[in-house]
């Protein structure tokens, strides 16, 4: 569920207060996401999301290529 804003949001719509207290703890201690890519990721977002900041991982980073097993 994204949500950005609260300005002009309802009571019923805004998110629980775990979870406000979760993007707090992230914005406090500046977080990154972070995201493992299989090889179906698209490489394009891959780079968008590094770009952004996130920690991406992706299979052949992490040389592990192929089904399981």
């Amino acid at each position: 569920m994204p949500w950005t804003d609260l300005n002009g949001i309802v009571a019923n719509d805004l998110p629980p207060e775990r979870e406000r207290r979760q993007v707090e703890d992230y914005a406090r201690r500046r977080a990154r996401p972070k995201f493992y890519a299989d090889e179906n990721f698209p490489t394009t977002a891959i780079e968008v999301l590094r770009r952004l900041g996130a920690n991406v991982i992706t299979v052949r980073d992490a040389r592990r290529r192929g089904p399981p097993g």
